[in-house]
């Protein structure tokens, strides 16, 4: 065999690997969710979706009153047009309204979420560490503390995650008006619309944008530019960056304001913020500090990777400046999410709010590997940097397995409980038109909290008509209800391939470090 023939084979080993791996998170993610669907899931919809879905879309839109205006109309603090269009999609494809497929399409959104992030951060990190990427990220979107996110058939969440992603990487990563430049714009547009908080991946790209401005304009800056490239070419290049800088800054200014002016006001919800500056930062801390959220001063040992990046990309001018733009630009944007969530819906931290919260683990795991991955001019400082790097890892560690207890899977069959005597109570309702079997239930054994709003949409004949069998025998189920019927009870067998797939993997990856005395 020619050496052209041996690199080739490499190649392909090479890529064989990498697709095995990012399959192996995305089985593990989507086999874990899909399980929780199969054990405590329920086709029927459940409060905000009799809303959001039922009174204010579906019912509209098989009466041919729908117009585009009422897709971006708000609801809550959100704007939830990108939400609205997802719901439509799945009642035209399934002619049936079933919760479960909100949920499966969640789980795949998640799991997505797993992929991309493991993907990107393998890119940053010049294609090395694969391994430990995907095992970190697989175990922290695998376990069960956002129970309650999987189970809820409303999209939303995963998919601002996603948008604000793709966002951040391209409109940092990019030239000014590429392609690659509008798609992330176009996500970024489409956070706008996703939820009310989606003016913050606008405002991310924009502070980092801002902050690479600053450190362009720079002695230390114009000094390597001058020794590379001469002083009148090097200004040149210094002054076509600005330009390109500061229309990018225009146009995401512009993107941030757009969304301020979407948000709007719920009289209701002003209870649920907090009552002074004092209570917001406790609430805020609480939020940064997840999972450790008892002690809202550990926020600083979880974000620590992410200062020490900071610091190292402000005063040590760092080699992959890009790549720690991405990582400093997405840690900022849920870093404002936390905020948001502490000024909207400040409190003790729920199940559902944890997708958010989650995402500084991956963050700052990445944070530390890309600052491992630099030759520090001292190496002692290396050393001390893994040191830190196993503390802060052993920390993590035991927080997830403090918060991943049976206690989260309790809970959820608690409310599996609830949904079990929702389709007894909507049944009963269903075939006697009696608001007796709605009125004066505990709260959660009907699937929205005000009975007489709930009776009303059950009574309107297109709702009926689209019913989930559960509680309709007269209807049939649909196609995606039959699909997804057959698929939730395969989460477990899609899990233990996916942990398998790990497994195997990493006694591959392990015997090839022997042989090339590299790490993972």
């Amino acid at each position: 065999m020619n050496p052209d023939e041996t690199i080739a084979g490499k190649q392909i080993g090479g890529k064989a690997m990498v697709f095995f791996w990012l399959a192996a998170v995305f089985l593990t993610i989507l086999g874990s969710k899909l399980w929780l669907i199969d054990l405590y899931g329920s086709a029927l919809p459940w409060w905000d979706q009799w809303v959001t879905e039922g009174w204010s879309l579906y019912i509209p839109f098989m009466e041919k009153n729908l117009a585009l205006k009422d897709l971006f109309a708000g609801h809550s603090e959100h704007r939830i047009f990108i939400n609205r269009v997802l719901s439509l999609l799945l009642l035209v494809l399934n002619g049936q309204w079933d919760a479960r497929l909100g949920m499966t399409l969640n789980a795949l959104i998640t799991a997505g979420i797993g992929v991309i992030l493991s993907a990107f951060a393998w890119t940053l990190l010049s294609r090395k560490h694969l391994a430990v990427l995907c095992l970190f990220n697989t175990l922290v979107f695998s376990l069960p503390f956002s129970w309650a996110c999987t189970l809820l058939g409303l999209t939303g969440k995963e998919v601002l995650i996603v948008f604000a992603l793709l966002a951040i990487w391209f409109l940092l990563r990019s030239r000014l008006f590429s392609w690659q430049w509008f798609l992330g714009f176009l996500c970024a547009l489409f956070s706008l619309v996703t939820m009310g908080s989606g003016f913050c991946a606008a405002a991310s790209v924009l502070l980092i944008i801002l902050l690479r401005t600053v450190m362009q304009r720079g002695p230390d800056f114009r000094r390597r530019s001058e020794s590379h490239g001469g002083q009148v070419a090097g200004g040149s290049a210094g002054a076509s960056r600005l330009g390109e800088n500061l229309i990018s800054m225009t146009i995401l200014l512009a993107v941030f304001i757009a969304g301020l002016l979407l948000m709007t006001s719920v009289p209701e919800h002003m209870a649920l913020r907090p009552d002074n500056i004092h209570a917001f930062f406790v609430y805020f801390g609480q939020n940064l500090a997840w999972p450790n959220s008892d002690l809202p001063w550990t926020a600083f040992i979880i974000w620590l990777p992410s200062l020490l990046l900071f610091y190292a990309h402000i005063f040590r001018r760092i080699d992959e400046r890009s790549s720690a733009e991405f990582v400093l630009g997405f840690g900022l944007w849920a870093a404002l999410q936390d905020a948001a969530l502490a000024f909207s819906r400040c409190g003790a931290i729920t199940s559902r709010h944890t997708i958010f919260l989650c995402l500084s683990l991956p963050i700052n795991f990445l944070a530390f590997l890309l600052l491992l991955h630099q030759r520090p001019a001292m190496p002692f400082l290396r050393k001390c940097l893994m040191v830190v790097f196993l503390v802060w890892l052993c920390n993590a560690g035991y927080d997830l397995w403090k918060i991943s207890d049976k206690t989260h899977l309790v809970e959820a069959a608690s409310d599996k409980q609830h949904f079990k005597q929702c389709e007894i109570n909507v049944r009963s309702f269903l075939q006697t038109d009696n608001i007796a079997d709605l009125a004066n239930k505990p709260l959660y054994d009907i699937p929205f909290p005000n009975p007489e709003q709930l009776a009303l949409v059950l009574r309107n004949p297109h709702i009926r008509a689209i019913l989930p069998s559960c509680v309709a025998d007269a209807n049939k189920p649909g196609p995606l209800s039959v699909f997804v019927s057959k698929l939730t009870p395969m989460g477990d067998k899609l899990l233990i391939i996916g942990i398998t797939l790990l497994v195997v993997l990493t006694g591959i990856r392990f015997y090839q470090s022997l042989g090339s005395g590299k790490g993972f």
